[in-house]
């Protein structure tokens, strides 16, 4: 039976492209992007530039123009969409905007948003993809120069003000097609949070019918977020343009992934301008991490000071100046309001920060916002949490050669930034404790305990079985009947890309094409049934009932089944990172999909699609045909713990349940990890979930350092640990601080959370543990001042001298 054209595809998008200097120099500037915009089902920019020779400049300040051959450079990129509703294409009159049309559309690209009269500048443009998913695009601009709208007798590009003839294109749009995606130039140049001009009119678009906003024209970058199924982009910066440094020099690729006609995933690629203006990857340090912040919405501390009370029609394209100052953010990047995770990590830490709601995709808005509804259900509160002040209390020592450390600490405490606790130890000792008993919001640090428990229940050792299994054994290459892809809980089997992001973080992913291997090298050549996915082993709870609703559209956790393919994320070929992707919904099916591919691809036929079992089935007289062993879960210690792996943390916690409880549950999870650190960690509860991220978790700083000290800093708690500026959520932190190498540690962040917990080598060869847990109730935490708090505290305990 052969399958039918696949209905999934993938939309890259980009920003404003000028190619006034790189056309007439010969230079590709497309040449280092990635992914490759040709990768894509379709790809689009924004054409910030009339292409041609012909026309006069028209009276402005700045005026860009390229020549013709620009239109076919675009064109061999990859590019099939390039929006011309802007303030630029008009620069060179009327001539050389249908001169820009018209290259572009010889060149095989749609020219967006512009044409000879109005009926061609509102027009929508309808592209079909390969499964032949209709998706129609239009195109305008709310910056809009005097002469450049559209008229019925003259040509010119679509504009935006007023929004009504857009909206009804839009309208229109969503009549004829499957998906409608929006270009938009609009906003305030160098501000990187939207405007609530912006946010409104996103609100039309999105009701009119619009699946995909895609902005520009602010030459920096501004959020992205995922909203009720639907995706807006508000600014995605300069593309192609003359080199910048600053924040204006920071871009990337946008990819949003659709399956048919409904967004699965997201992904942001971070990209810098090199000296031609000419986009090349970034993966790491201060400026990509500059960029994850402001398109996961901490903006607002990235924009410059105004210089002027700027309109969003001003002009002010400078193509030679880069006037926005250089405010790159030192390291440690702020731990209240970045996602802990490493630059590179794979997941944010705990959803976003505690200086700003949730991180990509949830909607953030100024004051003077209209609001853009999110489809989230109301949560019920909260039990409100008593949190004590740092200010007031008192610290021990156990010598007087303590005193220092100790009067320096008191210090510390006393400008605090908000309420919580602090506990120093020395061999077991305490040497200061503030509020050591309050029992707070951890965030993260509860991985602190789920590893130790897993530890005490699993063992270092421990592995996960994938099996296939069959009705009966190959018969001359053929097997007769289904094939039962079975889950063994592994939370990190593997595509290959997959499996290598893993290795780029210390980690051992589980080859799911292993096992593929396995059956063909054993002679398997056809299947008469199907693959069926059996995940009996963990219930049908695809994430934790403890967390908040709007998680489960958010980067925050991949979809927990017994048998998962990479996490469950709708992971794109060649990821460093899953930050930005979405979750599958049946990540069993997905699974059973992979493994039907892998196989499919080593020429086995199978007949029937991929399914997945219905629960409950008896599969003890099967024939086992092959098994995949995990690599052992110390292994993966620093996955969970450096790298803060929310998914990995859900998975451990299940599996916990099955080998201690006999059932695969979170609950049944955490009543174990209760019942085996009891007697060890005096008070402690039942935790709500594995990774943190749920707000009804508690935990003291005397019972985080107590877990600490279970296994001390050379156990396998404490050597997977990320390293102050060098690996995991560390990475990026302290680099430049003396505390660098002297300290690893757990970070965590939440909403009104921000915590630290590990161990310090001090100047005198003391190994301290500490922990620190700051709370704010229902207020957001001042992100740079708990920053700088937790640096105070770790510069302390390094330059510790006596004891």
């Amino acid at each position: 039976m052969e399958p039918e054209p696949s209905r999934e595809w993938t939309l890259l998008a980009g920003g404003d492209v000028l190619m006034d200097r790189t056309e007439p120099a010969g230079i590709d500037p497309f040449e280092f992007i990635r992914p490759s915009l040709a990768s894509a089902d379709i790809a689009v920019v924004n054409a910030e530039m009339a292409i041609s020779d012909r026309g006069t400049a028209v009276d402005k300040e700045y005026v860009f123009r390229a020549p013709p051959q620009a239109a076919a450079r675009i064109a061999a990129a990859g590019i099939d969409v390039a929006n011309l509703a802007n303030n630029h294409a008009g620069d060179y009159g009327a001539d050389a905007l249908l001169d820009s049309v018209g290259w572009l559309e010889t060149a095989g690209v749609v020219a967006l948003g512009a044409g000879a009269d109005d009926t061609a500048a509102y027009a929508p443009r309808v592209l079909h993809t390969a499964g032949d998913v209709r998706v129609a695009f239009v195109g305008a601009s709310m910056v809009v120069p005097w002469g450049f709208p559209a008229e019925p007798d003259r040509p010119g590009i679509a504009s935006a003000r007023p929004t009504t003839r857009i909206v009804e294109s839009v309208r229109a749009a969503s009549r004829e097609a499957d998906v409608v995606i929006v270009v938009i130039h609009w906003g305030i140049e160098r501000r990187t949070c939207p405007t609530s001009e912006q946010f409104d009119v996103t609100r039309e678009l999105l009701d009119a019918g619009a699946d995909a906003v895609i902005g520009h024209h602010p030459h920096v970058l501004q959020p992205v977020e995922f909203v009720g199924g639907k995706l807006v982009a508000y600014s995605l910066g300069n593309f192609v343009w003359h080199p910048r440094s600053g924040l204006t020099g920071e871009t990337g690729v946008l990819q949003v992934d659709f399956d048919a006609d409904r967004i699965v995933g997201w992904t942001f690629h971070p990209h810098l301008l090199d000296e031609n203006g000419a986009p090349r990857p970034v993966a790491s340090g201060p400026r990509f991490d500059r960029i994850r912040d402001i398109i996961g919405h901490d903006c607002a501390r990235h924009s410059p000071p105004p210089t002027t009370a700027a309109e969003p029609t001003t002009e002010s394209d400078s193509p030679e100046a880069d006037t926005d100052p250089e405010v790159i953010q030192p390291a440690p990047v702020p731990e209240a309001t970045q996602p802990d995770t490493a630059p590179e990590a794979t997941q944010p830490d705990t959803t976003p920060e505690a200086t700003q709601p949730d991180t990509a995709p949830e909607v953030i808005q100024p004051d003077d916002a209209g609001s853009v509804d999110s489809g989230v259900v109301d949560e019920p509160a909260e039990p409100a949490i008593q949190v004590p002040g740092l200010r007031d209390g008192t610290g021990g020592f156990d010598s007087p050669t303590d005193a220092a450390l100790v009067a320096a600490l008191d210090s510390l405490t006393a400008r605090a930034p908000t309420g919580g606790c602090v506990v120093v130890r020395r061999a077991g000792q305490t040497v200061f404790a503030r509020n050591a008993e309050a029992m707070l919001i951890p965030a993260s640090l509860q991985k602190l305990p789920l590893a130790e428990a897993a530890l005490a229940i699993l063992g270092a050792d421990y592995t996960f079985t994938t099996a296939a299994l069959a009705e009966a054994p190959l018969t001359g290459g053929v097997l007769d009947g289904d094939l039962y892809l079975v889950g063994g809980g592994d939370p990190l089997l593997s595509t290959p890309d997959f499996a290598a992001m893993l290795a780029n973080h210390q980690s051992a992913g589980t080859p799911l094409a292993d096992l593929a291997a396995d059956l063909t090298g054993a002679g398997l050549t056809q299947i008469t049934g199907g693959v069926v996915a059996v995940a009996d082993r963990y219930d049908t709870l695809t994430t934790v009932p403890t967390w908040p609703a709007r998680f489960a559209t958010q980067s925050i956790a991949g979809s927990l089944s017994a048998v998962s393919v990479d996490q469950g994320w709708r992971a794109p070929p060649g990821l460093i990172t899953t930050w930005g992707l979405l979750p599958t919904p049946a990540p069993a099916l997905r699974a059973a999909e992979i493994f039907d591919d892998l196989l499919e691809t080593r020429s086995v036929r199978i007949p029937l699609f991929p399914r997945v079992a219905a629960a409950g089935g008896d599969y003890s007289g099967h024939v086992v045909l092959a098994r995949l062993e995990s690599a052992p879960l110390a292994a993966n210690l620093h996955y969970l713990l450096a790298e803060s792996d929310n998914t990995l943390a859900e998975m451990l916690l299940k599996e916990i349940g099955v080998v201690a409880r006999g059932s695969g549950t979170s609950a049944a999870g955490a009543l174990a990890i209760q019942q085996v650190l009891a007697g060890r960690v005096a008070g402690f509860a039942v935790p709500a979930d594995g990774s943190g991220l749920s707000p009804s978790n508690r935990l003291s700083c005397s019972q985080v350092t107590d877990v600490l000290d279970l296994g001390g800093p050379d156990g396998y708690v404490g050597a997977n640990l990320a390293v102050a500026g060098r690996s995991g959520t560390m990475e990026n932190r302290y680099r430049n601080s003396p505390v660098a190498d002297l300290v690893k540690a757990k970070t965590g962040t939440l909403d009104g959370v921000a915590s630290i917990a590990g161990f310090a080598r001090a100047a005198s060869g003391d190994v301290f543990s500490f922990a620190s847990i700051l709370n704010s109730g229902d207020q957001w935490i001042d992100s740079g001042a708990a920053s700088g708090f937790f640096a105070d505290l770790l510069e302390i305990l390094v330059g510790a001298t006596g004891g």
